[in-house]
């Protein structure tokens, strides 16, 4: 499980970020929303031990993080980064090799257990057929699910993702977002998920914490979260809120009624 306790970010004067408290728990996704610039991504990299400065406590599995050993760490809690550049020669398997990295030995030089994560996570992710293929030559869902098997390949029961369905279409945001949610119903992963769709946050997430004037105002499930009384104010426009005729869940419109 992450905790994250009194949680207080400052960059020089500006407060990114002001006594942020909660808990992602194994077996559910908590989606983090919120206008642009209000500190979603600035969480996302305090909760991986990038950031140091910062007040309060975050604890993964009741350590504090600011305690671990960086290869200890990487154990506990993996990330999918919101931009990433890679070696457009890498191979997707070597690519996801590079998940492995905190259980290698001093050579440096993986072993049988090693490759079986790699395979396992390509299977889990849907990629094992692109194994072979160099990272340049993958569309954008194809480079998502491959930083999703790396991160599987950590081993890490706590997956922090930001924005992971940026610039991809409509398909493989559903198809991402599905994986994400299966980790976590199906084999007890604890997700912390940085969103920007109000809408994919209100089909996917369990619950929902909006973040506004670096603060969280509001959290809890997407129909407590996601109401015209908290979202309006929060990103400063007129912001309606319907039932999903499909499946019930909030469905966000923003503009003129």
């Amino acid at each position: 499980m992450l905790s994250i306790e009194d949680v207080t970010i400052r960059y020089e004067a500006r407060t990114v970020l002001r006594n942020i408290s909660l808990d992602v728990k194994s077996g559910e996704v908590l989606a983090l929303i919120g206008p642009n610039g209000v500190g979603k991504s600035t969480l996302i990299h305090a909760c991986s031990g990038n950031l140091r400065r910062i007040g309060g406590r975050i604890l993964i599995d009741g350590h504090d993080l600011r305690k671990l050993p960086i290869e200890q760490r990487a154990r506990l809690i993996a990330v999918v980064p919101q931009a990433v550049r890679l070696p457009e020669l890498f191979t997707v398997f070597d690519t996801v090799l590079m998940g492995r990295t905190p259980y290698l030995g001093w050579l440096g030089r993986e072993g049988e257990k090693d490759r079986s994560a790699v395979w396992a996570a390509l299977d889990r992710t849907c990629t094992r057929e692109l194994a072979d293929r160099p990272i340049g030559e993958l569309s954008g869902g194809e480079q998502q699910r491959v930083m999703i098997a790396r991160a599987l390949a950590q081993s890490a029961r706590t997956l922090l993702l930001d924005e992971p369905t940026a610039h991809l279409d409509l398909k493989h945001q559903a198809g991402v977002l599905s994986l994400v949610c299966d980790l976590a119903h199906d084999e007890k992963y604890a997700i912390l998920i940085a969103l920007h769709d109000l809408n994919l946050a209100a089909q996917y997430a369990d619950r929902v914490a909006l973040l506004s004037n670096a603060s969280i105002v509001a959290i809890g499930t997407p129909e407590e979260v996601l109401t015209e009384g908290n979202l309006s104010p929060a990103y400063g426009l007129r912001i309606t809120v319907y039932e999903h005729p499909a499946h019930g869940a909030p469905l966000v419109h923003a503009g003129h009624r």
